[in-house]
């Protein structure tokens, strides 16, 4: 009898102990963007995916900081937003579920960092929603309803065009330098 107490005894401590579930953590930087905030603070905050159905709703630890569990989220691209402004939605790249995610976001929610610990900057993203510079349709010249957003990847060299909300490709270009040309205007 006493082995099983102390055999569940263990089993509970162990399982207290376990690591809590990955996480992506959205950060405000007030240092990224130029101009006139859009936010100040972080009041609240959701996951969306590329139809637009909220996936997670963030803890939020501090009026900087919203923080999504990560636990059965499929690896993908997905929209933060943040305070409720639709138009305004934040970009995201969850590329593994089971390590924590660090993003960085400027106050006016058009550049934002991807990275962690090991790998500083992952991806560098310039969001332009908000009726912000539409996609203009080649063919025609005219000003589409899709809004772009760049992703540029630090592992692969590969700089992405996609659509605000759907994540739709609209074109990407591949690189052979090691550093892209256009991270020094990125964020």
């Amino acid at each position: 009898m006493k082995r099983i107490v102390i055999s569940v005894f263990i089993l509970t401590i162990l399982g207290a102990m376990a690591s809590a579930a990955p996480n992506i953590t959205l950060t405000l930087n007030s240092t990224m963007d130029g101009g006139n905030a859009t936010v100040t603070s972080i009041t609240g905050a959701v996951l969306l995916d590329r139809a637009g159905a909220i996936i997670e709703t963030a803890v939020l630890p501090d009026n900087m900081t919203a923080q999504f569990d990560l636990n059965g989220i499929t690896p993908g691209d997905y929209f933060i937003e943040v305070n409720g402004l639709a138009d305004d939605r934040v970009p995201t790249r969850i590329d593994s579920n089971e390590s924590d995610i660090n993003q960085s976001v400027g106050m006016r929610l058009i550049n934002s960092v991807i990275g962690n610990e090991t790998t500083p900057a992952i991806y560098r993203i310039k969001a332009r929603s908000g009726g912000r510079h539409p996609v203009v349709n080649y063919n025609t010249g005219a000003n589409e309803t899709k809004y772009p957003f760049v992703i540029v990847s630090a592992l692969t060299s590969k700089i992405e065009v996609r659509a605000v909300n759907t994540s739709e490709e609209l074109s990407n270009f591949s690189t052979t330098g090691i550093t892209h040309p256009c991270l020094e205007w990125m964020c």
